[in-house]
């Protein structure tokens, strides 16, 4: 049984009409280019804690274009490793 207009729940993915990962340019491309920053830098641009231990990326690490996307480019010298929480909080996602 399926609950009525009125106190039907909205799907959360339902609203998210973003393209897909590949078809935003976050192809196996963006995944090496990822790889090699995190190993390179090796530390949070933000709070310099490891992204790195026991020589693989830790879980939350993730990269931040220093020029955002649309303006600037995913050439390696504008992008950075990070925590996935610095950067939420950077981007204000996070408090």
């Amino acid at each position: 049984m399926q609950p009525c207009a009125t106190h039907a729940r909205p799907r959360k993915w339902a609203k998210d009409k973003r393209a897909n990962a590949g078809d935003r340019g976050y192809g196996a491309g963006w995944t090496k280019r990822r790889m090699h920053v995190l190993y390179r830098d090796g530390v949070c641009a933000f709070c310099g804690g490891d992204v790195i231990e026991a020589g693989r990326p830790i879980k939350g690490a993730t990269v931040h274009h220093i020029i955002p996307k649309p303006e600037g480019s995913d050439e390696e010298s504008n992008l950075t490793a990070c925590h996935k929480e610095c950067h939420d909080r950077h981007h204000g996602r996070i408090r």
